[in-house]
């Protein structure tokens, strides 16, 4: 089919070859019944990763914190394929040599499945960089704990005493007692049995007790945990992830994952705001660049907006909107 321009997933504009953009990684929704979200038809991987448009509906270049955590995850559960009828696009799918290349490949070539014994359809949608960074910059989430607006900028800069304060209180919990004695070397058979438990228990309700304990303390813990967990992609266990870097100590590396899934609950947020859906990015085939139309839809939007707000204040404006 040639070359295209890939569509932005947020702003729907043009892609063009070597835009630097957001890649998020969509699982298809089975429950078609919940229509009331942004994640009605598809389910985000609120952890995006940077890649650059390579002209042909796929990315190159791809890079973040969080890449090799998706890979592993999708690797861990992916349906393996073989080639089909048509060699040319019924490609095979494996483990063995599933990488960012074979992600891209197996998308477009509506190869790439999670899940047993139901498949699941996975895809990804590409949003434009500079939109994304522009948002990250003015938008602002409300935060129940403190009663205070933070940007995205102000919860980069708790990271450090959020990631301080898991590292404590994971110290205090059976677990972190446990896998100090597994560091260093002291762990009887008695101990294994318990490690075998304390894992299990701390894999499936560790955040949520550390909600509880998180609740005083002016961070975003409680609306970061709780925004990983709720309507985002099952063929990655995010919070499993983070523990595992908060039980190991890597800090550097859990600091820009946890960036990363900022900038994706910053993101999946102002897509329910805005009332948009996560879908793959349509109009494949199209090399359109015309900006007129989005330049008439801000336009109409923007006196539509302002004559609401000036109406809410007037007599006129009708009972049942007051």
């Amino acid at each position: 089919m040639g070359c295209w321009n890939k569509t932005c997933g947020i702003s729907n504009l043009h892609i063009y070859a070597g835009q630097p953009v957001y890649v998020f990684v969509l699982e298809e929704n089975v429950n078609k019944s919940e229509y009331c979200y942004s994640t009605c038809l598809f389910k985000p991987c609120l952890l995006p990763f940077s890649s650059e448009y390579d002209d042909y509906g796929g990315g190159e270049k791809s890079s973040g914190v969080g890449l090799p955590f998706i890979l592993d995850a999708l690797r861990e559960n992916l349906v393996e394929l073989e080639v089909g009828d048509n060699r040319y696009h019924d490609i095979a799918v494996k483990r063995d040599d599933f990488n960012i290349d074979k992600f891209f490949e197996a998308c477009h070539e509506d190869r790439l499945f999670v899940g047993s014994p139901r498949k699941i359809p996975v895809k990804f949608t590409m949003m434009r960089k500079d939109i994304v960074d522009g948002i990250l910059q003015k938008f602002t989430l409300y935060d129940y704990v403190t009663k205070r607006d933070l940007t995205y900028a102000e919860c980069l800069e708790e990271l450090d005493s959020v990631i301080e304060e898991w590292r404590s209180l994971l110290a205090s919990t059976l677990i972190g007692q446990v896998a100090l004695a597994t560091k260093n070397g002291s762990l009887n058979h008695l101990e294994s049995e318990r490690k075998n438990d304390a894992n299990a228990a701390f894999s499936k309700y560790i955040f949520r007790d550390l909600l509880f304990l998180c609740r005083s303390s002016e961070n975003f813990t409680p609306r970061l945990m709780g925004s990983l967990r709720d309507r985002t992609a099952s063929f990655i266990n995010l919070n499993q992830v983070i523990t595992n870097l908060v039980t190991h100590s890597q800090k550097e590396q859990l600091k820009g994952l946890l960036a990363d899934c900022l900038k994706g609950i910053f993101i999946g947020t102002f897509m329910d705001r805005t009332r948009k859906l996560w879908t793959p990015g349509g109009h494949e085939g199209s090399q359109n660049t015309d900006v007129d139309g989005h330049k008439i839809l801000l336009s109409v939007v923007r006196n539509a907006i302002d004559y609401e707000e000036n109406s809410c204040s007037n007599d006129n404006w009708p009972h049942y909107l007051s």
